[in-house]
């Protein structure tokens, strides 16, 4: 799928991943090149593994598990199953519009998970937007209790020229309420300098380490940057209040490999029981945009790395702030009273996922002006 603006391959050979996620020629996500040329899977007539053969294709990009992982068994796929690593079956349900869909369905796994997963990928005219909906099916004879655990690999290094890099991170808020000590808690019991937390949000610095930790965070996001080169893929998802999530309530998570050269960005739904024949579904959106770190917030518009602010030079009110937006338009700059009333003479220029917005613009103080407001048309 591609609209002018990001560009999606998925591959139902590889299990149905989503191998590529590019804003212009920029990937995002990271593919193990060695595995997937040699895998028996892009080569025409080429035998499958043999039933109950236990070999993990760990070709990168996106999937989908069932947690918690140690219920599931995998990866690779337990024996008797066939639902992570198999050739699933894919085909386009929109190929063209205002949106755009192509949709991957896994082989029945009735026998150990009791699922069938079916993928839908959605790409929007005029955004970097994309929307991945995950369904998991019973299709078992018993009822069963799983949550859909997006599991995202992102590249540890930046340039072909160095093992990892320090500038490749992840970031996403951190709980104040959290049920964990500092607002995250470590998965694999190994101690790593790769985490902190500043101003609320958790920065994930890769320093090829073996690492993974999990919070039980309510904001709704997490994001991937590219700081040596300003690239920032976000996600964005709900998160239930009151829910029961895996691993002792954790709705995201991030894995760092201390191996091949990768990160892992990956969000949980709550865990749901499904009776034979019921389904629950998962969405999240994803976005691009040429922004740097550190992400300080995301919302549908923006990923933004340094906040808004606003201060005072004499008559003029100076308007600063450092973000990426997510699709080509106009920002407005104005100054507004009680009730959000627009005053004085508005500032509008033109803005684009491909350019770094590095707002420092002067407003004319007008008596009554409460707010200052960038609005996105």
């Amino acid at each position: 799928l591609t609209n002018g603006l990001v560009t999606v391959v998925a591959v139902p050979e590889f299990g149905g991943r989503i191998m590529e996620y590019k804003l212009g020629d920029k990937p995002l996500l990271w593919v193990n090149m060695a595995e997937v040329q040699s895998s028996p899977t892009t080569l025409p007539g080429a035998a499958r593994p043999a039933a109950g053969a236990r070999e993990w294709r760990n070709w990168g990009g996106y999937k989908t598990w069932p947690a918690p992982q140690d219920r599931w068994g995998g990866p690779p796929d337990p024996p008797g199953s066939a639902l992570e690593g198999a050739r699933w079956v894919g085909r386009v349900t929109r190929p063209r519009g205002e949106v755009a869909e192509i949709e991957l369905t896994s082989p029945d796994d009735a026998k150990v998970t009791g699922l069938q997963i079916t993928r839908r990928v959605r790409l929007f005219v005029g955004t970097t937007r994309v929307q991945v909906q995950e369904t998991f099916k019973n299709v078992s004879s018993r009822t069963i209790e799983w949550s859909i655990w997006d599991v995202t690999q992102v590249p540890g290094a930046l340039s072909s020229s160095e093992k990892y890099s320090e500038d490749a991170r992840i970031y996403f808020p951190i709980n104040p309420q959290s049920r964990f000590s500092g607002g995250y808690r470590s998965i694999l019991d190994k101690p790593s300098t790769q985490w902190r937390v500043q101003n609320g949000v958790l920065e994930v610095t890769y320093k090829h380490e073996t690492g993974k930790i999990g919070a039980d965070s309510v904001g709704g996001w997490i994001t991937y940057v590219d700081g040596a080169h300003g690239f920032t893929y976000a996600k964005r998802f709900e998160v239930e209040a009151g829910a029961s999530y895996p691993d002792g309530g954790c709705s995201v998570e991030v894995y760092t490999s201390g191996d091949l050269p990768y990160m892992e960005v990956e969000v949980l739904s709550p865990l749901r029981k499904l009776a034979p024949g019921e389904e629950m579904s998962f969405s999240e959106d994803w976005y691009a945009a040429r922004v740097g770190g550190p992400t300080r917030t995301v919302n549908d518009y923006a990923a933004f790395s340094e906040l808004p602010s606003v201060k005072r030079q004499g008559d003029t009110l100076m308007v600063a702030g450092t973000f990426g937006v997510f699709a080509p338009g106009k920002l407005r700059v104005y100054l507004a009273g009680e009730g959000g009333k627009e005053l004085g003479k508005p500032v509008e220029m033109a803005v684009s996922p491909a350019t770094t917005v590095k707002l420092n613009q002067g407003l004319t103080h007008v008596p009554g002006a409460q707010h200052a407001v960038l609005s996105f048309v």
